[in-house]
């Protein structure tokens, strides 16, 4: 058969980058690939395989006459069979005869839904980064020759750039789902006292993100007995005397209650800590629900596909996992308190809440002195502080202030928290943090509420602090030789404008130093006469204090402006955070 004239081939080249362009999503490019190849090419079939950017192996998202499901089970690893070949010496390769080829890997090639004679395959990448391969499998009409080869690997890099800007695309799709999901969760969370109402809600909202099969979501046994009991669950038979069975240590969802740690489980038929509750379960995924720094119990998602989740999955389930504990410990505290009338229900459950968030103790960070302190105005704050230890000598330092007051604000504040551990564990980058707070916080707040923020990641080892100001009162931070810095704002205050970004900024401490981060509980606290205490006192009295300890110096300054307001003493939640350099 002849050769296509040169002039074919280009244009030919020049139409396939022309349609791949226009085409945002994996879903609606994969067919346009499979038509352009197996036209272009006279073959059968072809079969894209992508890297999969969590595990690092090739996974199919297309191959033209598989069964489906049998090929999404299979990961190829770079290197096991043609594919993972091309992929490791990113070489493309033209095969005749497979059955004298030493890699070739009949069990996943008779998976595509058809006998392979030859082929030819293409790395795909992008900027030097590994994509996947392309392959076109079955020439119709003879072999593949030489041409076929070197047309494959042109038109290779048009579909490497196509499926990394659909990859991109899909990826912030599908985080912008996620945050109105989560929004959508944690406002249900903060209005309904009916459990099993938002744990309902909890399953939907993660079906639509993560899919599954079955779900269910434990709790541990108050009394400390290490039994397990089962507040929702879907998918499952009626009837499982395994379930019963399950305590702390027990199955796989026992083994992350008593270790705290989610696990990812892509074949339970390999995993010695499995229970088999369910006969059609082939992976199982499992997060830990936490509260008051305790697991309280565990989310478990199984699928009846082999490697059906991965990290993201886990990360995402942790959010709501942290949703659900908000949910549980509400839900707790209202059955108890059922009898007292509805207000103070509310009020003390909301308190208690508070008191599960503060920090329980400072931490011991070598060469630094840090205290904090909350004084509610009410039996519950619309301020937050937190000392969190992200990784070795990175602890962050957050503090916040929601607008109003009582149950309103306690409850903003109850999802601030909740958003903010979720978006740190999941980023490091703290402009990444706050930005994704923000979007949370603008799709489930009522207009004419916000929240005004400090966050910081503090090296102990280097004693710099980066951070982001999000509309908060500048920290002051004393200089040992007597000057005040202020840590002025990085960008607008969260839960207003969808689009806001964040700057970072860093400050070195060095010994003698002080750090003042404070709500403006403290400055504006007014005296008999309508005076505010003010920046400049507050500093004056840093000043007098800053030989003492840290939770020292926090009182002292309570003192003082206690004694400034007098009868008008604690109008407003007054919070401080102070972090001495020694």
């Amino acid at each position: 058969m002849p050769e296509p004239p040169i002039d074919s081939l280009w244009k030919t080249l020049w139409e396939a980058s022309r349609v791949l362009d226009s085409l945002l999503s994996l879903e609606d490019l994969m067919p346009v690939i499979n038509r352009l190849v197996c036209q272009t090419l006279e073959c059968e079939c072809a079969s894209l395989l992508v890297v999969d950017e969590e595990v690092g192996v090739l996974r199919p998202q297309l191959a033209v006459g598989r069964t489906g499901e049998a090929v999404e089970a299979i990961l190829w690893s770079p290197g096991r069979g043609i594919a993972g070949r091309v992929l490791s010496r990113n070489c493309a390769e033209r095969l005749n005869d497979i059955s004298q080829d030493p890699d070739a890997d009949f069990a996943i090639e008779a998976s595509l839904g058809v006998q392979v004679r030859n082929l030819v395959a293409a790395p795909l990448g992008r900027d030097g980064v590994p994509v996947g391969v392309i392959e076109a499998i079955n020439k119709l009409h003879g072999e593949f020759t030489e041409a076929d080869l070197q047309f494959l690997h042109l038109l290779a890099f048009d579909i490497a750039s196509a499926v990394d800007n659909a990859r991109i695309y899909d990826r912030e799709r599908r985080e912008r789902s996620q945050n109105e999901i989560l929004a959508h969760v944690a406002a249900r969370a903060a209005r309904s006292v009916v459990l099993r109402d938002v744990l309902e809600d909890i399953l939907d909202a993660v079906e639509e993100l993560v899919p599954y099969n079955a779900a269910e979501l434990y709790l541990l046994a108050p009394d400390g007995s290490g039994g397990l009991s089962q507040l929702v669950a879907r998918g499952y038979a009626q009837e499982r005397p395994a379930a019963a069975a399950i305590k702390l240590g027990t199955g796989l969802v026992g083994w992350v209650c008593q270790t705290g740690h989610g696990v990812i489980v892509p074949n339970v038929a390999r995993d010695p800590r499995y229970v088999n509750t369910r006969e059609e379960t082939r992976s199982e995924i499992v997060a830990p629900v936490h509260y008051a720094q305790r697991v309280i119990g565990a989310f478990n998602l199984e699928s009846d596909k082999l490697n059906a989740f991965g990290e993201r999955d886990l990360e995402l389930l942790g959010a709501f996992a942290a949703h659900a504990a908000i949910a549980v410990e509400r839900a707790r505290l209202y059955e108890e308190l059922e009898e007292k009338q509805r207000l103070q229900r509310e009020l003390s459950f909301a308190r208690s809440v508070q008191q599960a968030f503060q920090p329980r103790r400072s931490p011991e960070l070598p060469g630094l002195d840090l205290a904090g302190h909350n004084e509610s105005s009410d039996e519950v704050s619309g301020d937050y502080y937190d000392f969190i230890h992200i990784h070795e000598s990175h602890y962050g330092l957050a503090l916040a202030d929601v607008s109003g007051k009582g149950v309103p604000a306690a409850l903003i504040m109850a999802s601030f928290r909740a958003s903010l551990i979720a978006e740190i564990r999941n980023n490091y980058a703290i402009r990444t943090v706050m930005a994704k707070v923000n979007r949370l916080l603008v799709e489930s707040l009522d207009p004419g509420q916000f929240v005004t923020a400090f966050y910081g990641v503090l090296d102990t080892a280097t004693r710099r602090l980066t951070y982001a100001n999000a509309g908060h009162n500048p920290p002051l931070l004393l200089r040992a030789e007597g000057r005040t810095e202020q840590l002025t704002s990085t960008g607008p205050l969260l839960g207003s404008f969808a689009g806001s970004t964040f700057r970072e900024r860093t400050a070195d401490l060095h010994p003698g130093d002080v750090l003042l981060i404070y709500t403006d509980g403290l400055t504006e606290a007014m005296n008999a006469a309508g005076e505010e205490f003010g920046v400049a006192r507050a500093e004056a009295r840093l000043a007098e204090l800053r030989s003492r300890p840290a939770a020292e110096i926090c009182r002292g300054l309570l003192d003082a402006v206690r004694e400034f307001a007098g009868q008008r003493w604690l109008r407003d939640d007054v919070t401080l955070i102070v972090l001495r350099s020694l």
